[in-house]
């Protein structure tokens, strides 16, 4: 997903705030040499916008950062309506074709170009809103404060972006740890194991992990040992010493104290309840 960091280097002014409609196919290029941010929400139909060779969606009901020193060209078919504000100031922009892998370097707003509708989307499209009309009634009586609102969009679309990635990145070290433990599960291995695989800090992984299931990664892993010890014991036949070796548990008395613990039950309660 194309985009990179925003660094704002002053408070900017407002250049233009307008609701913009068209019943005919539309089509601009950029790269004019301003250093402007143009804030665009679709309020219907659709953009497609071309940067360096690469065509992307803007989808009714998305948010678009379009910065217009850069070569961009936008088309438009048939019905379309935006509401968009321009920011023109000093600023700094990194570019990256992949704004998903980037880290910021900076400290500055990271933003993707298209901002797909998510739970905040209503709050900030009445935002955009009240900025055009506070211009409208009278730009330089209300320049300020709408450029400031202006600003606050930005920074919450950039904070929505971050606790995305932030998510997708939890996702990647949930999956990972649970693809660990299934393919060593007949091992004896602890978190640090985990980690250094990760290439991660335990107290990290763990932290990511229990936050998203509810319980340790140690808790998790003794939970799959135990379920692999019924699984075996139950359909397979086997002696409870021997599913404990399959687990990766070769201390007995450990292995009865954990399923104990676990299933709430002894083994010979369990296998007299699935007789």
């Amino acid at each position: 997903m194309q985009g990179g960091e925003l660094i704002l280097k002053n408070i900017p002014k407002i250049g233009f705030a307008h609701h913009f409609y068209t019943e005919y196919d539309y089509s601009e290029n950029y790269g004019r040499g301003q250093n402007g941010i143009e804030i665009v929400y679709i309020k219907s139909g659709n953009m497609t916008a071309e940067l360096y060779g690469k065509t992307f969606m803007v989808e009714e009901g998305s948010f678009f950062i379009l910065l217009r020193h850069l070569p961009v060209k936008l088309y438009t078919v048939g019905d379309h309506s935006h509401c968009s504000v321009s920011l023109v100031g000093d600023f700094e922009f990194l570019y990256t074709e992949n704004v998903d892998n980037y880290e910021s370097k900076k400290n500055g707003i990271v933003l993707p170009f298209v901002t797909a509708p998510f739970k905040e989307t209503e709050h900030l499209k009445k935002d955009l809103f009240v900025v055009v009309s506070e211009l409208t009634v009278s730009k330089e009586k209300n320049e300020m404060s709408a450029a400031l609102l202006a600003l606050s969009i930005l920074q919450k679309l950039g904070m929505n972006f971050q606790k995305k990635q932030e998510e997708n990145q939890s996702s990647i070290i949930e999956y990972k740890i649970k693809k660990y433990v299934a393919n060593n599960i007949s091992n004896n291995f602890d978190i640090s194991d985990i980690a250094e695989e990760l290439n991660m800090t335990p107290n990290y992984i763990n932290s990511v992990f229990k936050k998203r299931q509810g319980i340790s990664i140690r808790q998790y892993i003794n939970k799959e040992k135990v379920s692999l010890i019924c699984e075996l014991m139950h359909h397979r036949g086997v002696s409870f010493k021997i599913a404990c070796e399959n687990a990766g548990i070769f201390d007995v008395s450990y292995g009865y104290r954990l399923f104990k613990k676990s299933m709430g039950i002894t083994t010979k309660e369990f296998l007299n309840s699935i007789k």
